[in-house]
């Protein structure tokens, strides 16, 4: 996830290394594909490719205005997206227990585990919260439409209840983890074993391998 971020936020858009990011960049959309989420999966590729290509091979006979606005928009595509794509995938496959094992296993400061596992089990539940909040919304007959007729009522009604329910989760969830001894600096002990297979290394080894050409190329 690290390494497909940085080099969609920091990649070059000239000379041969644009190839081994088009590849980097499109494996959280085999990702997605490989998790059953065939829809989003071939359409994020489409969208990446067609991003890809447009700021990689500049439509010079647009107009100066209308290629900019292009531009702008498939470079902010090709350098964000992916990184969303593997956020969602991290949350799909790993639950929070295999987060903090891992992140203990590879000996990270514990001062940065809690904030992270915190926020790892934070924001799904947040937009659980937001969700019920707007079904309970339209229950009252508060619809889209009524949101843009009233949008200070409608601010009112989603804003400030997500606010509180966002402050009470967060002591509770910070709490939890405290309980469970997470700032305690010993080890712990944990039934998850972590092991490699043959497919987490071919995995491993093909985008270090693209790493390694889109630097050197």
């Amino acid at each position: 996830m690290v390494l497909i971020s940085f080099i969609a936020l920091t990649g070059t858009t000239t000379g041969y290394a644009v190839f081994p990011r088009l590849m980097i960049i499109l494996i959280p959309t085999f990702c997605l594909i490989y998790l059953h989420y065939y829809k989003t999966g071939f359409l994020c590729f489409f969208i990446l490719f067609v991003g890809w290509y447009i700021e990689t091979f500049q439509l010079r006979d647009h107009q100066a205005m209308t290629y900019s606005l292009i531009f702008i928009t498939a470079n902010l595509l090709t350098r964000f997206l992916p990184a969303a794509l593997m956020g969602f995938v991290l949350f799909k496959t790993t639950s929070v227990e295999m987060f903090i094992r891992a992140l203990e296993k590879i000996k990270f400061p514990n001062v940065l585990t809690m904030p992270l596992a915190v926020m790892f089990r934070f924001l799904p539940v947040v937009y659980q919260e937001s969700q019920n909040i707007k079904h309970a919304m339209r229950m009252r007959g508060m619809t889209t439409l009524q949101a843009f007729l009233h949008p200070i009522r409608y601010t009112e009604m989603r804003v400030v209840p997500l606010i509180n329910r966002v402050v009470k989760i967060s002591n509770e969830l910070t709490a939890a983890s405290l309980t469970k001894g997470l700032s305690v600096e010993t080890a712990r002990t944990s039934l998850i074993v972590f092991k490699m297979t043959t497919l987490d290394k071919t995995i491993a080894g093909f985008l270090i391998l693209l790493v390694l050409l889109y630097y050197v190329i």
